[in-house]
């Protein structure tokens, strides 16, 4: 398993995670943070990874994204930001994008964004919010905590993105 931190944690491997990437450490073009549907639009083909920060889903940018063989961020972190209605409502926006991706096979990495030790969440943890918070099976959340060094890799390796169909079906599978 692997997470996605905001920043360089040590003491990773303690949370269950073979690795975790630091997003200040990933190359600036291979993910985008935004609010704009049309950005992600436009930047689908260049950028491997996107955190849609406000999870409104929009079918044109979740299709974009599938097509190009890229991946939304969803992050955990979020959700332990806020509280009451505020988070209420971004749960509520979460499941409804994730949903979408789903419809529309497009590729989600579920990660924690932490900025400290504390905000990391165990695999299980993960694995247990997402069911619980985003409607996803055990196995949806494991495939998606799978993916990040696919896609990394691909940009590394200067691979074709021919392979998100694959990453799709398996979370596609994994939900029946």
């Amino acid at each position: 398993m692997f997470d996605l931190v905001s920043k360089h944690v040590a003491g990773f491997a303690r949370f269950g995670f073979s690795s975790a990437y630091s997003l200040e450490k990933l190359q600036r073009n291979l993910y985008l943070m935004t609010q704009s549907h049309d950005e992600v639009r436009m930047l689908a083909k260049k950028r491997r990874l996107f955190f849609l920060t406000t999870f409104e889903p929009d079918t044109g940018a979740i299709r974009a994204v599938a097509t190009a063989g890229s991946a939304f961020l969803v992050p955990l972190a979020p959700l332990l930001a806020c509280s009451g209605s505020k988070r209420a409502s971004l749960i509520s926006r979460m499941r409804l994008f994730v949903r979408q991706c789903l419809k529309y096979r497009a590729a989600f990495v579920l990660c924690s964004l932490a900025e400290n030790e504390e905000g990391i969440r165990s695999v299980q943890e993960t694995a247990a919010l997402a069911e619980t918070l985003l409607g996803l099976s055990y196995e949806q959340s494991m495939s998606a905590m799978k993916l990040l060094p696919e896609i990394i890799g691909r940009v590394e390796e200067g691979q074709n993105s021919s392979t998100n169909e694959d990453i799709a079906q398996d979370l596609m599978k994994a939900s029946e």
